[in-house]
């Protein structure tokens, strides 16, 4: 029989208490005594590594199970995975298939549907262009000879406005050839030679005179330019200014019959033009204190008004709205 031998070392250890009595006096002694020892054991783990043999053993055989059992496992899984797939594919590929074949059938059927309707526009087309063609050549006959027609009638019309005018140039142009067909044409080359010069001359006075009126518009546009140029001078102001421009607003404040005060602000296109919105003359009132306006202020307002007054017309209705704005004007300036 096989077995394991162990040996313990270990020591016994004790303590005595020993008294001693030496007439009236004692004395105590604690006294330790050890005895070291040796224990030998013999243990038999036969039947215990046995039995972990046969449960290594089983637990191989179980490991080789489940590894079996998982191997087959996964291979079906894979399989069936294979033949999901397949079906799968299968199945989408046969839709898409079904999908694209019946768009294209509809595809098909639309390109014909067009076809045809092209074809018979482009049929009708043509219809259309032949019966064009023959009116564009019904009509061109037509204006031609209706044109034709207008133009004699013109031509006579002309002839007889203007005869008084014709029968001065046969005149004339029978005239001089009988002059020039008769046996005084030296007379009439001659006389034909004062004409030239006569007409020379007078040609050069006319030639004269304009030259004098374009020289004195010259002087007259370099006048204009210099005064322009010495107004300008006088109005510009020189360096760089801060200035402040003032603008015509017109701010009517409004009291209605339960005491509500209502603001309206007027103004001129011009004015707005500049950039100038009522948000702005509301916000520019609401700030600032807005001064009397002194006599002079009054007259020159009034002047100003009164020639927009008379800009109007004359009919019933100017006098009554220039009326009205006077009166008004009136009221608001007294």
């Amino acid at each position: 029989m096989g077995g394991r031998r162990h040996i313990l070392h270990d020591v016994i250890r004790k303590s005595e208490t020993v008294t001693l009595t030496v007439g009236d006096k004692s004395a105590s002694k604690t006294v330790v005594l050890e005895e070291p020892i040796d224990i030998y054991l013999e243990i038999d783990d036969h039947p215990y590594n046995s039995s972990v043999q046969d449960c290594s053993k089983h637990i191989e055989s179980l490991r080789n199970s489940v590894v079996a059992c998982n191997a087959a496992e996964v291979a079906h899984k894979i399989a069936s995975t294979q033949q999901i797939g397949k079906r799968i594919s299968k199945g989408f590929l046969g839709y898409i298939t079904a999908s694209l074949d019946i768009q294209n059938m509809e595809e098909c059927s639309n390109v014909e549907a067009v076809y045809s309707e092209l074809q018979s526009q482009s049929e009708e087309l043509a219809n259309r262009k032949s019966v064009m063609e023959d009116d564009y050549d019904i009509l061109t006959t037509r204006y031609s000879g209706v044109f034709e027609n207008l133009d004699r009638e013109l031509l006579q019309r002309i002839h007889m406005l203007m005869e008084p005018c014709f029968r001065f140039v046969e005149s004339s142009s029978k005239e001089q050839l009988r002059n020039t067909d008769s046996s005084l044409s030296a007379m009439a080359l001659v006389g034909h030679k004062e004409q030239l010069d006569v007409q020379a001359h007078i040609s050069a006075i006319t030639v004269k005179q304009r030259a004098a009126g374009l020289i004195e518009s010259a002087k007259q546009y370099l006048l204009g330019q210099k005064q322009l140029a010495s107004h300008i001078e006088h109005v510009l102001i020189g360096g760089c200014r801060n200035a402040r421009w003032m603008l015509p607003v017109v701010v009517v404040e409004k009291t209605g019959v339960g005491g509500g005060k209502e603001t309206e602000i007027v103004m001129n296109e011009q004015t707005a033009r500049m950039g100038v919105n009522d948000w702005k003359v509301r916000q520019n009132v609401q700030q600032a204190s807005i001064p009397a306006m002194t006599q002079e202020d009054k007259q020159r307002i009034g002047k100003h008004l009164e020639r927009e007054i008379q800009r109007l017309g004359s009919s019933e209705h100017d006098k009554r709205v220039a009326g009205m704005m006077r009166k008004l004007a009136g009221d608001f300036l007294s």
